[in-house]
């Protein structure tokens, strides 16, 4: 099963102070050696995140979270093209009555290419869209 990995569940792993950190916590653990699950993220999630976390728990922790994933042998980072970054404004455009960010419209569209529906966040708009959000 192909699962994306959003910004809310790479943060809240890295912050220790996060409500959700003990659910992704427990969640990539339990994830963590089932072999019929396949991660993905994207290079706008990947930025987001490093920003994020520079941001909130200082450039180490940036740092470190991103020679972590760079060098992980169980996720897979899409680079984001100019075709999914136009298919993500679209649906940007058209859900002005969301408080989709960029970013969840370009991850939506990137979901929709990869056919998978389940998303390891905690951002309410994954569900929004009709996606299954876990834990």
């Amino acid at each position: 099963m192909l699962q994306f990995v959003d910004t809310s569940a790479f943060y809240a792993i890295e912050d220790t102070s996060d409500e959700d950190h003990k659910s992704a916590i427990d969640y990539r653990e339990k994830i963590r050696y089932d072999e019929s699950i396949y991660l993905i993220t994207s290079s706008y999630i990947i930025d987001e995140t490093l920003t994020l976390m520079k941001n909130r728990l200082g450039y180490d922790s940036a740092i470190k979270f991103g020679n972590k994933v760079k060098s992980s042998k169980t996720l897979k980072i899409i680079h984001i093209t100019q075709e999914l970054e136009e298919k993500g404004w679209e649906l940007f455009v058209k859900y002005k009555d969301k408080e989709f960010s960029f970013t969840d419209c370009v991850s939506f569209v990137l979901m929709e290419k990869y056919n998978t529906t389940v998303a390891f966040a905690f951002d309410k708009h994954f569900e929004q869209y009709g996606f299954q959000k876990l834990p």
